[in-house]
């Protein structure tokens, strides 16, 4: 138990944000988030190429073993503009943990997953998997692609995630009295 203590410490105290799971959906989602299950972010993209140790060159060139570190990087750039849009998040995996949903926002009553992708694959098995599971008639997908508005997946370019916030109070997804 100390270790857990110390982590919930450093969380506070530094400049490490953390996310939490949750596995079922229920308004605020936080209400279900389990404690002890986080993941960490740094409160800027900046910050976490530099305790990376991530050399500008790789960064701007490229690299192959740059490449699934560029998802890491993806995920840090969204939650760090979805908190400058003062949006709650958390992030989603079912109980049998073969699923992550990258982001799961709450607007308003309702709460909208989002999946964040660093180039223009846009395949999302997870957010396929979620989409079964509760059925929301809106899901965001944000990555290097062109906006394509008005989808049940809409997909959203990544200089545009603000705009998601903008959106999120509509009653297009689940809503609290639907649970």
């Amino acid at each position: 138990a100390p270790i857990t203590i110390h982590a919930i410490y450093v969380v506070k105290i530094s400049n490490i944000r953390a996310i939490y799971v949750i596995t079922n959906l229920h308004i605020p989602p936080i209400n279900v988030a389990a404690a002890l299950i986080f993941k960490l972010f740094m409160h800027d993209v900046g910050l976490l190429g530099a305790m990376s140790n991530l050399p500008a060159k790789t960064l701007l060139e490229g690299s192959d073993i740059f490449t699934n570190f560029n998802g890491s990087l993806t995920e840090q750039y969204v939650l760090q503009e979805l908190v400058a849009a003062n949006v709650a998040s958390n992030y989603w995996t079912p109980d049998t943990g073969d699923a992550e949903v990258d982001f799961v926002i709450q607007g308003g009553k309702a709460v909208f997953p989002l999946e964040a992708k660093a180039g223009t694959n846009t395949k999302a098995k997870s957010l396929k998997v979620y989409r079964d599971a509760f059925k929301p008639k809106k899901s965001y997908r944000v990555s290097l692609s062109e906006w394509r508005p008005g989808q049940d997946v809409e997909d959203v370019p990544l200089y545009a995630i603000e705009s998601i916030a903008a959106e999120i109070d509509d009653d297009n997804s689940i809503t609290f009295d639907q649970l």
